[in-house]
Parts: structure tokens; C-alpha cells; sequence
């Protein structure tokens, strides 16, 4: 009965009893059972009613039911999909035998409800046109009940078919009996998953030849066994037509003490039926304390999809694949998460050329080497989602999705993530990114880099991207000044989630939106670490240039001391018998006789006249000095015991003259100072040791008979000569006495500077 019609903008609501309504030949009903529908209803949904007191009645018996090709009942929720407040209360109820009398146009019935006990005999016996039957959730209907209901009925148009949480429950085994699957031989989908069976019978691959997608997730060891069957009866035509597999939290339950069977280990498996599968979802399907390896093994023209364990050395066959002309899998969707993976093959993904979704999320790829991993997608061209989130990842390679220019959706949420290390300025399809809850302190400037150019090659052209960034400890700080500006900027900010991002800031340690005032704080914090940074250099500069003129100072004052003294010393001794003291004792052999004498010899004595301002011979030499008629050794010890400074001109041959090496000994042992002047180059070797470790010890002249001038120089070898003369006789800085005045003080100084600057 109607009772009013609303019009509201260009649809038509015709309200009936204020319970249903009706919409595009949509009729929806809540708390409301009508008994008939009106012309053009093709569509009935029911929700929210106690059916067990409709079901008294005789309902859908009216004609009218007989258009009606879709028929969704669910007494249980509201339309919105909320629980009912009263289904505890609510008595339970079976399906009479006369419920399909007037639906035999259904296409579509859907019924679900946890007070429906049972179905009776003949209940479906008129749908014989129906192509999707929906009975999940249905858990208190027994098996056993659903198939005496169906068996006979004319049913050859059913190609749907789940029954989700059905009860396969019996006193004796639990099994799916081959009178189950001889009702639905045309069976295209089946979902059996959350099923308590254990049992499925080996010819169940005959019994659904047409099979497309089945559903086994959540149902324990009937997946197990299924899995079983294939490799312990194989057929090659088995499952022939089957595309999707689902075991999802399936393949090992908690306890495999009661299992039947278990999934074989290493056998022939060249007979192996191929499931040509392009959806597998196999998620959750190792123990959680089992790391594994998904892996390949290439057998004639399939490929056997494997589970390893490399801790037990064990591997577990799943699939058999076939394998195309190009070395090809059919795999397009593939879910292995939630199985503790530590690595993957790569020729598994590498055969994957079809793929287009893989998800690999909880699972452990941190363990995965970082060369394999950047090449793990290498040879997926057509894929478009990939997810990797929670794999406690640190780091991606730069090139992970190089070669994925159709990706789509990419999820990198719940891992470890830094930074945003590689490269998508190529990916023009993204529509989505998800690095949120990840370690994300800031974008660094390669990062933010990647972001300006995927701006520049996606953003101006799609309006479609979105990059999830929420949960991630942001930092708002001046290192994190241009990060804080890209997500502010309305180039970015558009396609950011959420729209508010939070940081922590560095100083205060609390929690600020991130915004323009955010940005603000930033900027400011970098002005005031500059000032001080400058300040610091400048006061550090400041240090240094002090330290520097206090070094110069100090060496120039140390430089005019040792001339002070230098001078002093030589004043000294023109007024002493220091005078009549030679400075130096020249020794060589014969055969450098030559080179010395007129080269070495005039030029030493005439600097050190110089510098001594004296006209006495400076330099003795065994030639000039040496008495005649006296004991060699003697003579030796004699001059260089009147000598400063002993200057030995040493060639090899000097090395090997053995009055050469007792004049080098004699001075060594007088304590006088040792210069050696290396007329050619010689092996220290040949030296006497205790020549050889002056030589180790002490600087020393080089000068060779094709040189000109010595190295170092003639003027800095006698100032040298004349400093070691000082030392040796134990000369000082000249005091001061007592009961002096400070005019012969001032007449000291002045004579001393006199000195000083004729040396310099």
C-alpha cells in the first residue's frame, strides 16, 4: 500500500508502509518484509528483520517474486552495515522447502545470518536459473544440510558459489564428500574459506573441471590437503581453467599434529598438475618462527614455486607453473606477506614479466642483501602496486623501481626509513606513495631534489597523486629549513596526507603544526646559529691572528737573541785567545784533494773571515797543519783539539781511507761538533758506524763537483759553523755585572747591535 510519493531532484522514492523503499528498480527494505513488489523490481535487499516470523508464513508467494532476478537477505545489519542490537534474542529459523516456489527468475541470492539453522529438503529446488549463490557466514548450517538441500535440483547455471564459515562438522571425519562437488560441476568461483574441514577428496579436480577462482583462506587443513592432492594424484588437465588461488593464513595452522597430510618434500615432480594461476595470495602461510625464502626450480616446461628454510635446510613445493615461450610465468597478482621472508629469488621474479601486483609486506627484507634487492623488480615492467610495508627496511637503492614506469601505488609504510633514496621523477602513473610511519626525521636536499623533479615531470600533469606522510618523527629545526618549506609549499602541500603534519622542535622539544610560523622558528633558529657561528670564527680568527703575531714575535725576538749572542761571541773572541783557537778542522782524502782545496777550502775560509771579522787562516787541514817528523795520531789529536768544529768532506773513498775514519773517531771522542759535507752520494754501508749514526742524526751539506754552490749555502754553512762554535765553547748571553752602570750597559748593547748588523 503507498502511501506517499516524494520526488526528489530527477529520482523517483516511492515510500511503501514507511518500511522500503525503491529506487532504479531497487527495492530496500529494513525491519519490513513486503509481500509483493511492483512492476520493474528486478532487485530485493532485506536487512534488519527477524525473519524466523516472516518464515511462518508462506513468503515470496506472491507472482510478483517471480521477476525478481537478485535477492539479498541479511537480517542481521542495518543497511548502513551495522550489527542488529537484538539478533541475540531473535529465535533461529531453517528455509522452508516452499522458499524458491516464485524466484525461479533468480540470477543472485545472497543469505546470511548466525540464527539460520538449517535449510529444508527441496528449499532451492525452483532457482534453476541462479548464477551466484552467496551462504557465508552462515556457521551454525551443517554441510551436511546444505547438500541434501541441493542435491537433485537442476543447479548446471551455478557459477558462483560461497559457503564462508559453513560447519563440515561430523561424529566421524570431517571431510567435503564427492556428493558435494557433484551438484556443482559448472562451477566457476568457489570460496570455502574459514571452513573447519580437513578432508577434500583427490578427485575433487574432476568433480569442477570449469573451476576459475577458489577460495581456501582461513581454512586450515583442508588447504594443506588440497595442496597434498595435487602433487599425490596428478592429472595434467587438472584444473585446467583455475586462474585464482587463495590460502591465504591457510598452509600451516597452529598444531600440525592432527593434520592428514603434509605437503610433500623432495620428489618427481615432473607430473605435477600446472595451475596456470594469474592470482595467487598465499599470505601468513609459514610459522612466525620459520624464516623462508620463496624460490623457483625450472623442470621442462614448468616452473616449481618452492618455500625454503635455510635454517633446516628444507624446502616445501607449492605450484607448478607453466612456462611460456619467453620464459614466463602467468603470475600477475602475488601475496606472499606475512611470512617471515628473508630474501627472494630473483629468478622467480625475474620470470614474473606479467606481473602487475606483488605484495611482500610483514616480512623481513631488511635481511635481504641490497644488491639482490635492487634488482628484485627488475623484470616486472607491468606492474603497478607494490607493497613493502612493515619489512623494517633502512635504506632502498636508488634504481629499486627503474624500470617499473607504470607503477601506480607504492607502500613503504611501517618500516625504517630515513629518507626518500630513490629515484620516481619516471614514474608519470603514481597515484600514490606511503612512506608514513617510518623514521622520517626530514627530506635532505637529494631527497627534496627527486621531489622537484617528479613535480616537474608527474604533478603538472596529474592531479591524482598522493603521498602519505603521517606518523613519521618530523623535526622542525634549521637543519630541516627547506623539508619544512617543501611541505608548506601549495605545489606539494595539495597532494600530502594527512593535510596536518606535526614536528617536534628542536630547542623546546614540543610538538608545533607544520606552517608557515613553523617555517618561521626554523628560519630564525638559522640566523641565530649564524650569528653565532660567526661570532665564534671571528673570535676564533681573532685567537689565531693573536697566536700568530705572538709566534712572530717570539721568533724574531729568539732570532735577535741568538744574533745578540752570535755577536757577542765574536766580539769576545777577537778580544781573548779564543782568537788564536782555529774555528774549524777541514779533513778529506787524496783523491778529493783538489775539489776541496780550491774550491771548498777558499770559499768556507774566506765567508768565515767575514763573519769572524778576522785576517787569520780559519780552517785547518792536515796538509797545512800537521807538524813534520810527529806520530800521525798525535797530530790529529792536536789540531783537532786547538779546532771548534770538525768538517769532514766525505766521499767513498773517504769512507774506505782509514786515517780519514781516525779523524772522524778522534773528533767524535773530543766531543767537538761533527758537519759532513757529501761531495757524491754514498751508501751509508760504507760508513764507520759511528759516522753512520751522526748521519742518521744530524743535518747535513751537499756538494758535488758539478755543483756550483753548496746546499745549503756557503754563508748559511758558516753561520751554522760559527753557532756550534759558540756552543762548544759554552758561550751565553754576555750579563750584566752587578756594580755596572747603565752606560757601559747601553755601550754593550750598542757594540753588540754594530755586529749584528754587519752579519745581517
Amino acid at each position: 500500500m503507498i502511501l506517499t510519493i516524494t520526488v526528489v531532484g530527477c529520482f523517483l522514492i516511492t515510500v511503501t508502509n514507511g518500511k522500503c523503499w525503491i529506487h532504479n528498480a531497487v527495492v530496500l527494505c529494513e525491519d519490513s518484509m513486503p509481500n509483493e513488489v511492483q512492476d520493474g523490481v528486478t532487485t530485493v535487499k532485506i536487512f534488519n528483520l527477524d525473519l524466523s516470523v516472516y518464515l511462518q508464513k508462506d513468503i515470496f508467494q506472491h507472482r510478483s517474486w517471480r521477476n525478481v532476478e537478485h535477492l539479498l537477505l541479511q537480517p542481521d545489519v542495518d543497511s548502513s552495515g551495522g550489527k542488529s542490537l537484538n539478533i541475540e534474542t531473535r529465535p533461529s529459523f531453517v528455509l522452508p522447502s516452499t522458499f524458491s516456489d516464485h524466484l525461479n527468475s533468480l540470477v543472485e541470492l545472497s543469505v546470511t545470518s548466525k540464527r539460520l539453522i538449517g535449510i529444508h529438503k527441496g528449499a532451492f529446488h525452483n532457482l534453476t536459473k541462479l548464477e551466484s549463490l552467496d551462504f557465508a557466514g552462515n556457521g551454525q548450517v551443517k554441510l551436511t544440510n546444505f547438500t541434501a538441500a541441493l542435491r537433485g535440483n537442476n543447479m548446471r547455471n551455478l557459477k558462483r558459489l560461497n559457503i564462508s564459515e559453513i560447519s563440515v562438522w561430523s561424529k566421524s571425519i570431517r571431510t567435503f564428500g564427492s556428493e558435494f562437488f557433484d551438484c556443482f560441476r559448472h562451477l566457476e568461483e568457489l570460496d570455502l574459506s574459514q571452513s573447519d574441514s580437513v578432508l577434500i577428496p583427490y578427485d575433487f579436480a574432476d568433480a569442477l573441471p570449469f573451476l576459475q577462482s577458489l577460495n581456501l583462506e582461513n581454512s586450515g587443513y583442508l588447504a594443506v590437503n588440497f595442496m597434498a592432492a595435487l602433487f599425490f594424484k596428478p592429472n595434467g588437465s587438472s584444473f585446467k581453467f583455475l586462474r585464482k588461488l587463495n590460502i591465504n593464513n591457510a598452509l600451516f595452522p597452529d598444531s600440525l599434529l592432527e593434520t592428514a597430510f603434509k605437503l610433500p618434500g623432495e620428489f618427481d615432480l615432473s607430473a605435477t598438475p600446472q595451475l596456470n594461476l594469474t592470482h595467487f595470495r598465499a599470505r601468513k602461510i609459514v610459522l612466525d618462527d620459520f624464516e623462508c625464502v620463496p624460490s623457483v626450480v625450472l623442470l621442462e616446461n614448468r616452473a616449481v614455486l618452492y618455500i625454503e628454510f635455510p635454517s633446516t635446510n628444507i624446502r616445501r613445493p607449492l605450484i607448478a607453473l607453466p612456462v611460456d615461450n619467453f620464459g614466463a610465468i602467468p603470475l600477475q597478482v602475488l601475496d606472499i606477506s606475512h611470512n617471515s621472508i628473508i630474501s627472494i629469488d630473483l629468478a622467480l621474479i625475474g620470470m614474473a614479466k606479467y606481473m602487475v601486483d606483488i605484495d611482500l609486506s610483514n616480512n623481513k627484507l631488511y635481511l635481504m642483501e641490497g644488491r639482490k634487492l635492487k634488482y628484485c623488480f627488475k623484470g616486472t615492467p607491468k606492474i603497478y602496486r607494490i607493497n613493502l610495508s612493515n619489512n623494517r627496511l633502512a635504506k632502498l637503492p636508488v634504481e629499486l623501481f627503474s624500470t617499473n614506469h607504470i607503477l601506480e601505488y607504492i607502500d613503504l609504510s611501517y618500516n625504517k626509513l630515513s629518507t626518500l633514496s630513490f629515484k620516481i621523477s619516471h614514474l608519470l602513473k603514481l597515484k600514490v606513495l606511503d612512506v608514513s610511519f617510518n623514521e622520517i626525521h626530514f627530506f635532505e636536499d637529494s631527497a627534496l631534489t627527486r621531489l622537484y623533479d617528479f613535480r616537474q615531470s608527474v604533478l603538472v600533469y596529474s592531479e591524482k597523486f598522493t603521498m602519505k606522510l603521517g606518523g613519521n618523527p618530523y623535526v622542525c629545526s634549521c637543519e630541516s629549513k627547506e623539508f619544512l618549506r617543501w611541505m608548506i609549499d601549495p605545489g606539494f602541500s595539495n597532494y600530502i596526507h594527512p593535510k596536518v603534519v606535526e614536528c617536534l622542535k628542536s630547542k623546546s622539544q614540543t610538538s608545533v603544526i607544520i606552517d608557515k610560523s613553523a617555517l618561521a622558528d626554523a628560519e630564525f633558529e638559522c640566523k641565530l646559529t649564524m650569528i653565532i657561528g660567526v661570532s665564534s670564527a671571528l673570535s676564533a680568527i681573532v685567537v689565531i691572528m693573536l697566536g700568530i703575531l705572538v709566534f712572530i714575535m717570539c721568533r724574531r725576538y729568539r732570532a735577535r737573541k741568538r744574533e745578540k749572542q752570535l755577536a757577542l761571541f765574536i766580539m769576545k773572541r777577537r778580544d781573548t785567545k779564543q782568537a788564536e783557537q782555529t774555528p774549524i778542522f777541514l779533513s778529506y782524502c787524496s783523491e778529493n784533494y783538489d775539489f776541496v782545496v780550491n774550491v771548498i777550502y777558499p770559499k768556507l775560509n774566506s765567508t768565515l773571515q767575514k763573519i769572524l771579522k778576522s785576517d787569520k787562516r780559519c780552517i785547518a787541514t792536515g796538509d797545512l797543519d800537521f807538524r813534520p817528523g810527529i806520530h800521525v795520531n798525535e797530530e790529529i789529536v792536536s789540531c783537532i783539539e786547538t779546532c771548534s768544529v770538525f768538517v769532514a768532506c766525505v766521499s767513498n773513498a773517504f769512507c774506505r781511507k782509514a786515517w780519514c775514519k781516525s779523524e772522524v773517531l778522534t773528533a767524535i771522542h773530543e766531543n767537538r761538533p761533527v758537519i759532513l759535507i757529501f761531495l757524491e752520494e754514498v751508501e751509508p754501508s760504507l760508513m764507520p758506524k759511528v759516522m753512520r749514526k751522526h748521519f742518521l742524526a744530524t743535518t747535513r751539506v751537499t756538494w758535488c763537483n758539478q755543483d756550483e754552490m753548496p746546499k745549503p749555502d756557503v754563508e748559511t754553512i758558516c753561520r751554522g759553523i760559527v753557532q756550534l762554535m759558540a756552543k762548544e765553547q759554552g758561550e751565553r748571553v754576555v750579563e750584566t755585572p752587578n756594580n755596572g752602570g747603565a752606560a757601559s750597559e747601553d755601550l754593550s748593547a750598542g757594540i753588540a747591535m754594530d755586529y749584528i748588523q754587519t752579519i745581517l
